[in-house]
């Protein structure tokens, strides 16, 4: 027969199991995200220095003086 002290004693083993459960799942996520976002920016940079002059011709032409939008 199991004792109340040992059920909370039980319980709370589940409980901190599911924290450390949710913790790391967490983590992986947050890793995930930075390998995703840093893979993105990787793209975005070879995209922009592949196409530079499309960059360098149309921010010329869609920038006015004193516009302030970028």
């Amino acid at each position: 027969m199991m004792t109340p002290s040992r059920r909370l004693h039980r319980g709370s083993n589940v409980e901190g199991k599911l924290e450390r459960e949710k913790r790391k799942k967490l983590e992986l996520a947050a890793k995930r995200r930075e390998r995703i976002m840093a893979q993105m920016a990787r793209m975005q940079r070879n995209f922009i220095r592949e196409n530079k002059e499309l960059f360098e011709t149309t921010s010329s032409d869609t920038m006015t003086p004193g516009d302030d939008s970028r």
